[in-house]
């Protein structure tokens, strides 16, 4: 993986996020993979939309919906499903 790429733990699995793509271990290279639900991650690309959906406003990158949160005092971003009735 290029240096800058982010680890993301999810369901003990670990994938990358480097680029708006997230990656496995795949052989003996990386394969994309759709954004794991519960990945945290501590930056987005600065062309994202906030969206407002109910009280919680997320920001969108192409169809992946991201929800700020703080973890351990820092403001990160954690990829959240927000069902299509929702909306």
């Amino acid at each position: 993986m290029p240096s800058g790429s982010q680890p993301v733990v999810v369901n003990n699995v670990t994938n990358y996020y480097y680029g708006r793509a997230y990656y496995e271990k795949s052989g003996d290279g990386y394969k994309v993979v759709a954004p794991p639900a519960g990945a945290i991650v501590d930056s987005l690309p600065e062309d994202g939309e906030e969206v407002k959906i109910g009280d919680q406003t997320y920001v969108k990158i192409g169809e992946t919906y991201y929800q700020p949160v703080k973890v351990d005092g820092k403001d990160k971003y954690e990829v959240v499903q927000v069902e299509e009735g929702e909306k």
